[in-house]
């Protein structure tokens, strides 16, 4: 345990060294691993939070109301949301010729950031977090190679993949 504490010391002593120039403190909560990643990598892919200030609101409708009616309705307020609140940030990128993207669904930007720009946007008080955006991935069934309708090597019809997910050959 002291191990860890003594890191987390000598961690915090290397950001304040690098936040020294900046004069300030961060405003939003930066990932630890994102800054070594930024400084030793020249550049890192970060998520940009926003704190949520503004809840979507619906218009009132009716408990019965259309389906595609409530839900135009809340694909609009959560795009008001993050027009809103993503503003001033996007701004700044573009300002920097910073390339990113934004999600109007979670609220978040994904751009790749030199730490010294990682540092400039730390300081707004109008981000809440900046995390690392690691990739992922997920096993997602391969579609059969041969064309539809076309003859495995038993000499049967191919299946296509989605049939057999599904299990249905085994009904």
């Amino acid at each position: 345990m002291p191990a860890v504490r003594a890191r987390r010391v000598l961690l915090g002593v290397a950001i304040a060294a690098i936040l020294a120039p900046c004069g300030s403190v961060f405003s939003a909560d930066v990932d630890d691993v994102l800054l070594r990643e930024a400084e030793a990598g020249g550049a890192a892919d970060v998520l940009i939070s926003f704190p949520g200030r503004s809840i979507p609101v619906l218009a009132p409708l009716a408990p019965d109301a259309d389906y595609k009616v409530r839900r135009r309705a809340l694909v609009d307020a959560l795009t008001a949301r993050a027009d809103t609140e993503q503003a001033g940030v996007r701004a700044w990128l573009d300002a920097h010729g910073i390339e990113y993207r934004s999600y109007w669904i979670a609220n978040v930007i994904a751009a790749r950031l030199d730490a010294g720009s990682l540092a400039e946007l730390a300081q707004r008080s109008d981000i809440r977090r900046i995390v690392a955006d690691t990739p992922t991935s997920a096993n997602l069934p391969r579609p059969d190679p041969r064309p539809e309708g076309a003859a495995d090597p038993d000499g049967g019809p191919s299946i296509t993949w989605g049939v057999t997910r599904i299990g249905a050959p085994d009904v």
